[in-house]
Parts: C-alpha cells; sequence; structure tokens
C-alpha cells in the first residue's frame, strides 16, 4: 500500500510539474475517464472550485445572488471546465472582461445571470 501511494504521488507530482494548468493536469490524470457521462459538455471538477458553484444551484441551496468578483470567477471555471468551449460559452474570458469594462467606461451598468448546465460528482 505504501509503495502505491509513494508511485501515486511520484505520478501526480510529475504531471504537476509539466502540465500548464489544473485543467490540463486533470485531463491528463484522467484521460483514460469516458467523457460520455458529462451529458453538458462542462465538467465542474476540471477546475479548482472557488466560485463554488455547487451552491447556486436552487436545488440544493437557495443562494441566488453574486457580486462582480464573484461573476467573474464563475465565468472563468465554467469556461476552463468545458470541454469544447466554442459551443458552450460565447466569450472568452479576456473579451468578457473587456466587455464589461467598456461598458462601465460608457456609463453602461451590467446585469448578469450564468444559466449553464454542468455535471459534477454529488457528495453523499
Amino acid at each position: 500500500m505504501k509503495k502505491i501511494i509513494i508511485l501515486l504521488t511520484v505520478f501526480l507530482s510529475a504531471n504537476i510539474i509539466y502540465a500548464q494548468t489544473y485543467t490540463d493536469m486533470f485531463d491528463s490524470v484522467f484521460s483514460v475517464v469516458s467523457r460520455t457521462q458529462a451529458t453538458t459538455g462542462i465538467l465542474y471538477e476540471r477546475v479548482v472550485p472557488f466560485a463554488n458553484l455547487i451552491n447556486y444551484n436552487s436545488t440544493i441551496n437557495p443562494v441566488d445572488t453574486s457580486n462582480f468578483t464573484h461573476f467573474i470567477q464563475s465565468y472563468s471555471e465554467l469556461y476552463r471546465a468545458a470541454f469544447d468551449t466554442s459551443a458552450r460559452l460565447p466569450w472568452n474570458l479576456e473579451d468578457f472582461e473587456l466587455q464589461v469594462e467598456n461598458n462601465a467606461l460608457s456609463g453602461v451598468v451590467d446585469i448578469g445571470i450564468l444559466h449553464y448546465n454542468f455535471n459534477f460528482t454529488k457528495n453523499n
């Protein structure tokens, strides 16, 4: 058992060193796992969930209001968790932030709703 833990640690460390991002590391470690059950095309475990979007699912917890920083973080996580971003989310993060900045300079107040379905592992 001790050898397995050591080998797993070495394997994960090597992947972390050579992977560019957490998502790249996740994909390389779980490359043999089928994505067919991630029917939405967005697997939330592919990113570190700082925004904790699970709390914003009204069937689990009735939280429904965010702030600007959390909204940007949430969009970033959804964008990076998507297998095919061009088909799932309309803007890359840089274009999205630029649009918000341009609107603010023009005196426009942005109101945003993130209405996306995504797959995640439910903790029992």
